[in-house]
């Protein structure tokens, strides 16, 4: 079954530790969360970059998600 994935923690996704530790301190616990931001709002996110957004768009596209 493929479950709720807005409910999945953002921690399961297989990110670096590194994103993971960001969006963590930036509150974003879930997947659900995670896609209700814009890529700027990912950006803003203290330590990170492109780098880190590109990283979650690859994650969430592996899982059929897009962010808004």
């Amino acid at each position: 079954s493929c479950g709720d994935l807005t409910k999945t923690r953002v921690e399961t996704l297989d990110l670096s530790p590194r994103t993971s530790n960001a969006l963590a301190a930036a509150n974003i616990r879930t997947v659900g969360g995670l896609v209700r931001k814009k890529e700027e709002d990912i950006l803003d996110i203290d330590g990170l970059g492109s780098k880190g957004l590109e990283e979650i768009k690859k994650t969430l596209k592996g899982h059929n998600i897009e962010l808004k």
